[in-house]
């Protein structure tokens, strides 16, 4: 887990990097509905991981929340 005090990206040269510039970042009141921060982004985490278990043990799990116990039931049915 990362301090507070840590950088946001893990690479350190990121920060240091001659274009890095600071980011301001400011959320404004608004009776619309609330969407675009963050949202977009978590949409592909679940396949990703997805695809990730099938490119490892070459199972395709389609149901989330994917568990290990999912994965064992189904090497164990795929046998």
């Amino acid at each position: 887990m990362l301090a507070d005090t840590e950088p946001v990206s893990l690479r350190s040269d990121v920060s240091e990097a001659p274009a890095a510039r600071r980011i301001d970042v400011e959320f404004v009141d608004s009776t619309e509905v609330p969407v675009g921060l963050g949202e977009p982004g978590t949409t592909v985490v679940g396949p990703a991981i997805g695809n990730a278990i099938f490119a490892a043990v070459g199972i395709r799990l389609r149901h989330l929340p994917i568990r290990p116990a999912m994965v064992l039931q189904s090497r164990t049915r795929r046998s």
